[in-house]
């Protein structure tokens, strides 16, 4: 085969995968959908899934092992998809709430800092690592360079006599939507010792994300984007020696190990 009837056979198996993927998505068949940045499309299945656990629920029949068996392929699926561990996934309902999870749970010391850029993040990657001013953290809010994450300016503060605790940062920017050299900067930080937090809900699902390669503290994001999947779901991954270290400020059953339980048995 030369080179031109692989281009063309290449070519034709992209145009079958495309058209296969966008045939489960009834919103794409007469229309261009280009509104991924704020929420994607959910597939056609989903409607018929959701319609089935109603009636389920409807007439009674109720099986939580199925119930939580699904919540642990997702947990699963997951982290398969960012190349993480599955017990190193948290469920949660939005970025918002990881983002504030990873933040509350850490041990923090006065004066500990906290990178961040607020001129080119959402509210939300910035109102969680304020709120923990008030137990002894201090924001240094670095100026956007040309709407970019101001790499050279968080490189040189990563290497001072008093490099920062956290770097939080999206891995596309919620404005202008630019990508973060997410592994220039997480090689910087591990070389250290500080943490890398990432907001992914402009990029998980939609570009190729490895939290073992890029070596990221811990990142959060939702479902109503990239993972074609309803508002009020998220996940947040958190590197399992950082887990560890961390101390929950809300604590609920499942977070608990609790041997004869009934609660086991699902």
């Amino acid at each position: 085969m030369n080179h031109s009837d692989f281009s063309m056979r290449a070519s034709a198996f992209d145009s079958d995968i495309f058209e296969y993927a966008r045939s489960r998505f009834a919103g794409a068949l007469d229309q261009v959908y280009l509104d991924v940045a704020s929420r994607s499309l959910i597939p056609a299945s989903a409607s018929e899934i959701a319609q089935r656990h109603l009636a389920d629920r409807v007439y009674g029949r109720i099986d939580k092992n199925a119930y939580f068996a699904i919540v642990e392929e997702a947990r699963e699926r997951f982290a398969r998809l960012i190349g993480a561990e599955p017990n190193e996934i948290a469920i949660t309902k939005n970025v918002s709430e990881g983002l504030n999870a990873i933040a509350s749970a850490l041990p923090w010391k006065d004066g500990d800092l906290i990178v961040l850029c607020s001129e080119i993040e959402h509210p939300n990657n910035v109102y969680a690592w304020r709120n923990q001013e008030r137990y002894g953290a201090m924001v240094q809010d670095i100026p956007a360079a040309d709407g970019n994450f101001p790499m050279e300016r968080v490189l040189e503060q990563l290497a001072s006599p008093r490099p920062p605790r956290v770097v939080a940062v999206s891995a596309t920017s919620f404005k202008p939507g630019f990508r973060t050299n997410l592994e220039l900067l997480a090689q910087a930080c591990e070389q250290y010792g500080v943490l890398l937090v990432v907001d992914g809900a402009q990029s998980v699902g939609v570009n190729h994300l490895d939290v073992r390669q890029t070596r990221i503290s811990a990142l959060a994001a939702s479902t109503q984007k990239g993972l074609c999947a309803l508002y009020g779901m998220g996940f947040l991954y958190v590197q399992r020696k950082l887990a560890e270290q961390l101390a929950p400020r809300q604590l609920a059953r499942f977070g608990v190990t609790i041997s004869g339980a009934h609660e086991a048995d699902y």
